[in-house]
């Protein structure tokens, strides 16, 4: 007798992409044998989604357009590929254990990885993260012309602030940085550092379109990198919809700084965190191309970080102006505003170092 449960699992949906997700857990019985149990992790990809009339909900909403960071069957088209059979120890994708895609919908079911918190994760393990992520990404360098098509093109500019949005009126709103408090937590020179930001925004890009291009998961944070073991296991990543082709060190941003926004890790920990995937990668770097690009790699992810976390300062401090959105983002993360605020001015403050 086979019987098969499906439980949904929350999980927080920006990309939209992303119809549901479950986990399943199939029991075998026979009148011979005791009970087996296995667990699978169901996923739901669509093509259409609610509309949204928010316009930072409606600009993740799926696409067709094949190069869009939002094509909605792309997870499906990596998984079939076979391009993650190139990842590098100890980096490894899921195993898919059935996949299926009709005219609007595919559905892929998927090893179920149990996962230690990021909190208990070494230096070393980020090392070696980073190191895998570096050569991976250096051998593909050598390639790119021939990528697939539907790989994801300008998910970084989809993730930036743009000039005149709410983020620039919010950096720029007169004393927006006067109060003693935001001055202790920033330092004194943050609104300069954040204005040259602003004012830099367009050549920063014109900057890092002069770097090499890679191809990048596009969202490795702690949330997409599964690792239960010691530092020398296996280190599972997930969430392949916005695989594409980045600037260089795209990944290492999200895997320090975006896990750091989001909770992941302690904001203690960046300096060494910032260190340690710097020379990881620069190492995988030089396995994957037989060249030595650490400044390029520095000067890099100085690039992604300050137009991906940089110019999110506005916001955060229009937030911890207002009493209704400091309730309502203590709610949604389970914790006192104060450790949200703190949490997320010591990244601004990396990301414009």
């Amino acid at each position: 007798m086979l019987d098969l449960e499906l439980v949904r699992v929350a999980h927080r949906v920006i990309r939209e992409t992303t119809a549901w997700l479950a986990r399943a857990t199939v029991s075998v019985r026979t009148r011979s044998e005791a009970e087996r149990r296995a667990t699978f992790v169901v996923k739901s990809l669509r093509a259409d989604a609610p509309s949204a009339d928010d316009p930072h909900r409606a600009k993740f909403r799926p696409s067709d357009d094949e190069r869009h960071p939002n094509f909605w069957r792309r997870e499906y088209d990596v998984y079939a590929s076979g391009m993650l059979d190139d990842l590098v120890a100890p980096l490894r994708a899921p195993i898919v254990y059935d996949a299926a895609i009709d005219a609007r919908i595919a559905t892929l079911w998927l090893e179920d990885v149990a996962s230690q918190h990021a909190h208990e994760w070494s230096d070393e393990r980020f090392f070696a993260i980073a190191r895998a992520l570096g050569e991976w990404q250096g051998a593909f360098s050598k390639r790119a012309p021939d990528a697939p098509a539907w790989l994801a093109r300008g998910s970084l500019r989809m993730w930036v602030p743009v000039a005149g949005g709410s983020a620039y009126a919010a950096a720029h709103r007169e004393g927006a940085f006067s109060t003693a408090r935001i001055r202790a937590t920033l330092g004194t020179a943050f609104e300069t550092r954040l204005r040259d930001a602003w004012r830099e925004r367009d050549s920063t890009f014109a900057a890092l379109d002069c770097e090499p291009h890679t191809i990048a998961h596009g969202d490795v944070w702690t949330s997409n990198v599964l690792a239960a073991r010691d530092a020398a296991g296996d280190v599972v990543v997930i969430d392949w919809s916005e695989l594409g082709i980045a600037p260089l060190a795209h990944d290492l941003v999200n895997l320090v700084l975006d896990s750091t926004w989001m909770f992941g890790l302690a904001p203690e920990r960046l300096g060494a965190l910032e260190a340690a995937v710097l020379d990881g990668y620069a190492a995988g770097w030089r396995i994957g191309t037989g060249t030595d690009a650490s400044a390029t790699i520095a000067r890099a992810y100085r690039a992604n970080a300050r137009l991906r976390f940089g110019l999110l300062a506005g916001p955060l401090v229009a937030q911890a102006a207002d009493e209704e959105k400091r309730a309502a983002l203590a709610a949604r993360y389970e914790r006192p505003f104060d450790d949200v605020f703190e949490t997320r001015a010591a990244v601004i403050r990396a990301a414009l170092a």
